[in-house]
């Protein structure tokens, strides 16, 4: 009967897969392909949208964020303007006091108690400061009470544009007029307070400002408590000379305030930042964004005594790496659009110059709320694809259904005949040639039934005539393997009788010739002695093959403890001749099923070749070890410390009469090929792993006892 194969089928189903291959596969195929061109298209189209989307969301962006930018533009030139309009007026107060009127009352100034001159009450003008840090004489007390008189010019610029929070004027010795009036101006500021070290006044003189128009300070921490300010500042000179700097300040509460009216698309955000990439105005939602939490409110714990500027973090060039280089590729152009990804998410960011300042208005905008219509849209298009595929798997399982089931008619009319014929050969193999078919409506399946009722006659007709002349042959077969059996152990006995007798009398004569002719002749007898020997070996090397071949044990339970053990005791002392050896066995060895005189013989060849092949004057180290294999087998490892074996004759080790070259490998050619006939007739595997100079370990596989007790041998 014929093996089963896992690459073979039934002949019904083969034809079954043959038809759906042929028939429905290509269909099948051709769907599938429809339904990837629409998906593939929608993909193409909803990237194709996104696209666009981005473009001309960018584009928008960029117009909204220039509009602005001209917006804020707009509002700081005329901050500007006015600065330019305080100037001229506080110039001429100082190069021509005399055509201002004196309207100050000399009893509402006075010191404090930290020596600051200041005014005392407001009576709808500005306050004043004067720091204790230089003398306050005549002198500069008449500037202070005489400058009162650029209180309504101060006034009425303040009240002008709702951007301005206040309007100042400090001088070189440190003497600030500022508007609106504040109460106890002596006490918020610093008492000794040097204001030309701050930057909303050294930022207007001749080093910085040689040109004396008005400039914009950064972002920094007003000393007058109002919190982050952006001061336009603008110098006041009596010729030559820096009289001090008058300054406009706008808070940047009023530009969040601003950036926050916008109504931006897609829920963008604007953001302010000076030249120097540092944030000036940022609404909340926007700094999120960043992992940011804007400095709007300052809460004054302490008086402000340098110039005091919002920290590194708040600088956006300084930022995670793909903020910074996004802001700094902005910020080297006037107007720009970048795509910024933060972790997972994704954001458009826009930037335009605001030239009166060199500003840079920002505006951020999420890609994803920009390009969700397309989204939508893609979803859609999907779920319609989803609902297309549903109806056709619905529509295929119906249709397949159908299919299958004649498919299985046609297969089945197919098949049985073959079927039959099948069983039929499986009985002939057997010895039944009494075949029964089923009929068919096929012509050719009919015709083929009958064919092989014929030829199951005339193989019964033959079968017959066959089994006497097999017989007759067997027995010829017997009679010629028993005569080989004697004639093998007859030849052995017959070559081992007169080389043992050469041997003998060799020896005999060598001793006798001894003392009676030269030694070197004497000795030549010892190849006499050597040839005879090297004979024997293989001759008994033949007797114990020709028994594993021809005389079989049965099997049985072999206890490997006790066969290594024996080998040790009576056999090992011939086996080393003479030589100090040391036979190792870690663990117990396990109980295994095998022919015992065949288990022995073949440990017995292993141990002697690792004892045999080792290098002059090396004490051979044999190590017996166990583990298990593949298909309830265990493993017998035999490993010496012996020459080794160079892989090159790895193959050829085991083969009969196969002698390595070199005069290290001596031997017969004929132990290992015994231990491979051994391992083979217990179905099982022998091999090597060796290197020269570097040992062999011998490795086999047998049938194994399960749970049995072993021992452990140390000799």
């Amino acid at each position: 009967m014929l093996e089963k194969s896992n690459n073979k089928i039934p002949l019904k189903r083969y034809i079954s897969q043959r038809f759906f291959k042929a028939a429905l596969l290509p269909l099948l195929v051709i769907e599938l392909a429809l339904v990837i061109i629409y998906f593939t298209v929608n993909a193409y189209n909803a990237f194709q949208t996104k696209q666009t989307l981005e473009k001309i969301s960018k584009s928008h962006l960029q117009e909204i964020t220039t509009g602005q930018a001209s917006r804020i533009n707009v509002q700081l030139n005329s901050v500007t303007s006015l600065a330019y309009v305080l100037q001229r007026e506080t110039e001429l107060f100082f190069n021509k006091p005399d055509l201002f009127v004196r309207t100050a009352d000399t009893a509402n100034y006075e010191f404090a108690k930290n020596g600051v001159y200041y005014k005392l009450k407001d009576d709808g003008g500005c306050s004043l400061f004067y720091s204790s840090l230089y003398p306050i004489r005549d002198a500069e007390k008449e500037k202070a009470v005489g400058s009162e008189s650029l209180d309504p010019i101060y006034r009425n610029i303040y009240e002008s544009n709702r951007n301005i929070v206040a309007v100042y004027l400090n001088t070189y010795d440190s003497m600030n007029r500022y508007y609106p009036f504040m109460e106890d101006c002596y006490s918020q500021y610093p008492a000794d307070m040097n204001i030309p070290e701050y930057n909303f006044y050294y930022l207007a003189d001749a080093i910085h400002n040689p040109e004396r128009k008005p400039v914009w300070t950064e972002s920094y921490l007003d000393p007058a408590g109002k919190g982050w300010m952006m001061s336009c500042i603008v110098p006041i000179y009596k010729g030559e000379f820096l009289e001090g700097v008058v300054g406009i300040d706008i808070t940047i509460d009023e530009f969040i305030k601003n950036i926050l009216a916008l109504n931006l698309p897609w829920n963008a955000k604007a953001f302010l930042v000076d030249s120097n990439g540092i944030i000036m105005a940022m609404p909340q939602e926007a700094a999120e964004v960043f992992g940011l939490q804007e400095l709007q409110k300052y809460v004054y714990t302490n008086k402000v005594y340098q110039d005091t500027f919002k920290p590194n973090e708040f600088n956006l060039k300084n930022s995670r790496k793909e903020i910074a280089e996004s802001v700094t590729n902005l910020m080297d152009k006037q107007k720009g659009v970048e795509r910024l990804n933060i972790g997972a998410a994704s954001y458009f960011l826009t930037q335009t110059t605001v030239d009166e300042t060199g500003w840079k208005l920002f505006i951020i905008a999420d890609r994803n709320i920009i390009i969700a219509p397309a989204i939508a849209l893609v979803k859609n298009f999907e779920i319609v694809g989803y609902l297309a595929i549903g109806l056709m798997v619905l529509f295929y399982l119906t249709f397949f259904a159908y299919l299958f089931r004649h498919t299985a008619i046609i297969s089945s009319e197919l098949a049985y005949p073959v079927e039959a014929i099948v069983k039929a050969s499986c009985k002939i193999s057997k010895g039944d040639y009494n075949a029964v078919f089923t009929p068919s409506k096929i012509t050719e399946m009919e015709l083929l039934s009958f064919t092989f009722r014929e030829m199951a006659n005339d193989l019964k007709n033959l079968h017959s005539n066959l089994e006497s002349a097999v017989t007759e042959r067997t027995l010829q077969l017997e009679m010629i393997n028993q005569e080989l059996k004697n004639f093998v152990y007859v030849a052995s006995h017959d070559l081992r009788e007169p080389l043992r007798k050469i041997t003998v009398f060799a020896e005999m004569l060598k001793n006798s010739l001894k003392d009676k002719v030269d030694n070197s002749e004497a000795e030549n007898l010892h190849y006499m002695v050597d040839g005879a020997e090297r004979m024997k070996k293989m001759i008994d090397g033949l007797l114990v093959y020709s028994r594993v071949s021809m005389q079989p044990h049965p099997f049985q339970q072999i206890d490997l403890n006790e066969i290594v053990s024996q080998i040790s005791k009576f056999e090992l002392s011939v086996l080393i001749e003479e030589k100090n050896v040391i036979l190792e066995v870690p663990k117990p060895l396990p109980v295994i099923m095998g022919d015992e005189s065949q288990i022995t013989q073949l440990l017995q060849n292993l141990i002697a070749n690792g004892i045999k092949y080792q290098k002059k004057d090396n004490k051979p180290i044999i190590k017996i070890t166990s583990k298990s294999a593949a298909d309830g087998m265990t493993q017998i490892e035999v490993a010496d410390n012996g020459i080794g074996i160079k892989p090159e004759y790895h193959s050829a080790v085991f083969g009969m009469f196969k002698r390595l070259h070199g005069k290290e490998y001596e031997g017969t050619g004929i132990g290992l090929a015994t231990c491979k006939k051994i391992v083979e007739r217990h179905n099982g595997k022998i091999g090597l792993e060796s290197q020269p100079d570097q040992g062999s370990t011998f490795w086999f596989t047998i049938g194994q006892v399960p749970a049995m007790a072993s021992t452990v041998v140390n000799t």
